[in-house]
């Protein structure tokens, strides 16, 4: 018979168990920048909200495992066409109104809208809902950067093009 030493792999799995699996799941979620909800799915009560989802709703995440999906998105036809079974997953449902705690008004007036990804669940009625949510506004504004950005290249492009018309040479001063 062998005996382990104090160093041996065998002996450091005895004092650490890998994780279970809703650990790993809570870490990885955690970890995620964009909004994680496990729903019930027939209840359509949160039981799990990770960090963004709190920071994107300005509840706590206690506050959020108390609320039902219709609590943040009011819809019901909107909730209805994203739950809907049978259908193929993942199922993408945009510009979804999301209603966040009232002490964080929307900014700019505008209502918050959410890009709303349910990635798997709601095969049978005990499979849990996971939905994962993205706030539009950084879209919209990182394609408007990009947009305002090909419009300058474009106009680069223009004007290189029309100093070769003109047979000019173009000439870059030396920065050094």
């Amino acid at each position: 018979m062998t005996t382990l030493r104090a160093t041996s792999p065998l002996s450091v799995a005895r004092l650490f168990p890998p994780p279970r699996p809703d650990v790993m799941f809570m870490r990885l979620a955690d970890q995620s920048e964009d909004a994680v909800l496990l729903v019930a799915p027939r209840t359509q009560e949160i039981f799990y909200a990770n960090r963004a989802a709190s920071e994107l709703s300005s509840y706590t995440r206690a506050e959020l495992e108390q609320l039902k999906l219709s609590d943040l998105i009011p819809s019901a036809e909107e909730r209805q066409q994203l739950l809907q079974p049978g259908q193929a997953l993942p199922r993408t449902l945009a510009h979804v109104q999301f209603s966040p705690r009232s002490r964080r008004p929307p900014p700019a007036g505008r209502p918050l809208r959410v890009n709303v990804r349910l990635l798997s669940g709601g095969q049978n009625a005990d499979e849990p809902l996971l939905l994962v949510l993205e706030d539009v506004a950084p879209l919209q504004k990182k394609r408007t950067a990009i947009a305002a950005n090909e419009r300058i290249l474009s106009g680069f492009g223009q004007l290189l093009e029309t100093l070769k018309i003109q047979e000019r040479p173009i000439h870059f001063p030396d920065v050094l």
